[in-house]
């Protein structure tokens, strides 16, 4: 089996994509003899799964030299900290692993995140197939994240919202569903973040005006994933949101409008994708509260994920 004293991943994907690598991740820190992982990113991300010291900002000029692919002697000393690097990306730049290659020969991987086209298969577990073809046997077990100290109070949260317009859920949908789960709950709490236009969040505050609904736009990441730790059920489209639920434990609905679930669906021990048809027959039958009620008695039940970190 692998081991390496160091390894240094580079991650350049958006949010639902570095958490789709979690599971991988934690593969990776495992294979760590001295659970040295350091992780070339978002270091908001990163911080939700790693010490601050083990982050490196991918948008800081001191690792610009990383990306050209003639010899950098401070960067290649600091490469040589590593006994392996690993880059996470569909396409990464041809500079990057010429440089690896070169300063870290036989010891730099690319895992590609996602399968080909016409070839569906979920994200997380392509990455984990791709490690162990690697040599890797380490437990696929994602990081446990990083929770605020005081924790929000139990409620349904609703993340309409995502980077694809194509698949955000409507106005009317959102409505529909706050007033579902108004049935069981006496209060909703809905996520907006920076992806989301003006004009969405405008109509969206419009439309659930005369509802109990509060809305929290652009909540800090530790807030957001104490909001999704304690939601007692959560339904979004797809997005990052819904993957930092997943993985959190949540019991989430995760809506599929326009991407494919067979990739995509989030990882967690409570998740469960529906389609768009799916989503709407629930919706047009009023079924959506006794499904979200149902679904909530599972976390109730002890079935969720992490203890608070």
């Amino acid at each position: 089996m692998a081991r390496f004293k160091s390894i240094l991943v580079f991650h350049f994907g958006a949010l639902g994509d570095f958490i789709t690598s979690w599971p991988a991740l934690g593969m990776l820190r495992l294979a760590c003899t001295t659970k040295r992982l350091g992780l070339f990113g978002n270091p908001s991300w990163a911080r939700l799964i790693l010490a601050p010291e083990c982050i490196m900002d991918r948008e800081s000029g001191r690792f610009a030299p990383l990306f050209l692919s003639k010899p950098h002697s401070a960067t290649d000393a600091f490469l040589k900290n590593y006994d392996l690097a690993v880059i996470f990306s569909q396409n990464p730049r041809s500079e990057l692993e010429q440089h690896l290659n070169t300063v870290m020969p036989q010891e730099c991987w690319r895992i590609t995140t996602r399968p080909e086209l016409g070839r569906p298969q979920n994200s997380s577990i392509f990455q984990i197939k791709a490690l162990k073809e690697k040599g890797l046997a380490t437990k696929a077990l994602a990081p446990p994240c990083c929770l605020p100290q005081n924790l929000p109070q139990p409620r349904p949260v609703v993340a309409p919202g995502s980077g694809g317009r194509k698949k955000r859920l409507s106005c009317g949908e959102v409505l529909k569903t706050v007033l579902e789960l108004e049935k069981t709950w006496p209060e909703c709490l809905i996520l907006l973040g920076p992806a989301e236009d003006p004009a969405y969040v405008a109509e969206i505050r419009l439309a659930l005006a005369q509802t109990k609904a509060r809305i929290k736009q652009n909540p800090t990441l530790p807030a957001l994933a104490g909001y999704l730790y304690r939601a007692c059920f959560y339904l979004g489209a797809d997005s990052g949101v819904s993957h930092l639920a997943g993985a959190l434990g949540a019991p989430s609905a995760v809506v599929f409008k326009a991407s494919d679930p067979q990739v995509w669906t989030p990882q967690g021990p409570l998740v469960r994708a529906l389609t768009y048809r799916e989503f709407n027959q629930l919706l047009n039958t009023n079924e959506l509260a006794c499904f979200a009620r149902t679904f909530s008695g599972q976390k109730e039940a002890g079935l969720s994920g992490q203890e608070p970190k």
